[in-house]
This record gives C-alpha cells, structure tokens and sequence, in this order.
C-alpha cells in the first residue's frame, strides 16, 4: 500500500486528493501518485474535485470506475477558478466523458449517511461501503473492518455506515424507505438556484 495526499487548501474549504495504489506484492509498487490514465476506481467524496484538471487527468475511458457523492457543494475553488461550470449535469457530462457513461455511479451518500447516522461525516464510509459492494475494492471485508477498528474513531458509525453504504448498492429502495427518503427526492440534481 502507497498513499499520497495532496490537501491543497483542505483546511480553508479546498480540494483533498489522495492517491492510493494497492498491490500483493510491494515490489509491484514502484510510485505513489496516480499519473495520467492509471486510475483504476475514483471515489468522489466531492463531487467538484472529482472533476477538477487534476483529477480528471487521471482516468481512462474504459478502465476507470467512479463512485460519486451526488452532493454538490461550492468549495474554495469557485472563488479561484471562475471558470468553473456551477451546474451539477454539466460536471457530470466532464466525468462521464472521461470514464465512459457506464462508469461513473452516484450515490446520495451525504444525504443518506446524514439520514441514517445523523451525521454527515458518515458518508465517506457509505461511499466506501458501496464501492466495495460493487466489486471495485480489492480488499476483504476482514481488513476493512480491522482497519476501522484500529483507527478506534467513531467504530460504531463507520461500521454501520460501511454496512448501510453496500445495502444500497443492492437494495437502494430498501435504504431510502429506511432513511425515510423518497428516491426521486434522493436522486433529484441540485441546480445553482437550490443552493444559493
């Protein structure tokens, strides 16, 4: 395992990337960053990063996997880069050009792991949690568990939201009813107009 964060402006509102390669054998991981292409699986816990230059270089139509928040929130980039398109659709078209319309998943996982939890941080591990479901993480359900209780923050939560985030990967009706959440509520675009 290689991990590689680029926090930016992390900790005025901006933009987090991390790359993460994983592999059996360590000789097999020879850099940290993700260059051009090499992207296997983008889990997009902000949904604007995700289709920010830097990480948008980083897929290839027909190998990437993107698993999205479909939460659309302005970071600190709006203010820096005005040409910024603030339309959710239209960040959506760049990420589907990039990865294939097949390839790019959203998931109401702010909303959801806010509803379920009553906590929003929750959705991260519902994020993973889904992504994992989907067969896109090559790590077992053991070690995730393990590293979740040795991290020792928030065990309980993460655990039940890892849990809840796979169950809507295959029964998102039953999570939504759960959640007290109609699905074409949780699934609705956010326009510019809704968020000012």
């Amino acid at each position: 395992l290689l991990t590689l964060d680029q926090t930016g402006l992390a900790q005025k509102n901006g933009a987090v990337i991390s790359h993460i390669r994983l592999a059996r054998d360590p000789d097999l991981l020879n850099t940290v960053r993700i260059g051009p292409g090499e992207a296997d699986l983008v889990l997009g816990f902000d949904i604007v990063v995700s289709a920010s230059a830097t990480s948008l270089s980083t897929f290839a139509h027909g190998r990437t996997r993107a698993v999205l928040d479909d939460h659309f929130a302005p970071t600190a980039s709006f203010v820096q880069n005005t040409a910024i398109d603030f339309r959710q659709e239209a960040t959506l078209k760049q990420l589907r050009r990039a990865a294939g319309e097949e390839a790019v998943t959203l998931v109401s996982a702010t909303k959801l792991g806010l509803a379920l939890m009553g906590d929003a941080i929750a959705a991260n591990m519902f994020l993973l949690g889904n992504a994992w479901q989907r067969g896109l993480l090559p790590i077992s359900l053991t070690s995730i568990d393990r590293a979740i209780e040795m991290n020792g923050a928030g065990v309980a939560m993460n655990r039940a939201a890892f849990g809840w985030g796979r169950r809507a990967a295959i029964d998102l009706a039953a999570v939504l009813n759960t959640a007290q959440i109609g699905s074409a509520e949780a699934t609705k675009p956010e326009t510019l107009d809704a968020m000012v």
